[in-house]
């Protein structure tokens, strides 16, 4: 989101280099976003704008695999704005790429919280599968499978929880496969994990 330059001077140039390093981003000038968003934050005092800064630099050092700054400043963001899903959502993502699975699940509690969206249910999911809570990984799947039933990554992600359950449930797999499959048949991914559960049967 751009934001207005209706404050005094130095706040006018934190704002400049704020929408310039949000169209970097779009652009994916990853390391010049991020320098801009560096400058930003060296100009801009209203908290509001704060937040956009480090929240978007966040991502940004996300995409550059650089999780232990990504997780910094959504951190920072979080603390500036506590009403905010998509922060925690996001602190979480990096959180979970650098593999610390409780501390995402803590932060995608937060955003459900806020926002009980299918997208961060099935997020938190994915952290639950991932620590191999497969129960809990199956009841976060099925919440966001209620919100949004059309979403065949849900039905994928769930999948692979009854694929890898002890016994694996081959048949609840393979429907959740071609569920999945019959939203988006032209994705390869789905057609392989639909193999796996046949073979399994």
């Amino acid at each position: 989101m751009a934001i207005k330059n209706d404050k005094g001077p130095g706040e006018k140039a934190g704002t400049y280099f704020y929408n310039r390093g949000l169209v970097k981003s779009r652009l994916d000038k990853v390391k010049g976003a991020i320098d801009d968003y560096v400058k930003a934050l060296e100009n801009l005092g209203d908290d509001e704008y704060k937040y956009q800064a480090l929240f978007n630099r966040g991502i940004q050092y996300r995409r550059m695999g650089n999780l232990g700054a990504s997780i910094e400043d959504l951190q920072a963001a979080c603390g500036l704005k506590k009403d905010k899903p998509s922060a925690y959502n996001n602190l979480a993502l990096s959180q979970f790429e650098n593999e610390e699975f409780d501390a995402a699940i803590n932060n995608y509690d937060k955003a459900i919280t806020l926002c009980k969206s299918a997208v961060h249910y099935n997020n938190r999911g994915l952290a639950h599968y991932h620590m191999n809570d497969l129960k809990a990984a199956e009841a976060d799947f099925n919440e966001a499978m209620n919100i949004d039933p059309h979403d065949p990554t849900i039905y994928f992600n769930r999948g692979n929880v009854y694929l890898n359950q002890d016994p694996a449930s081959f048949e609840r797999a393979h429907e959740d496969y071609e569920h999945a499959i019959s939203i988006a048949p032209n994705n390869a991914k789905l057609w392989h994990s639909k193999g796996l559960a046949y073979q399994g049967e």
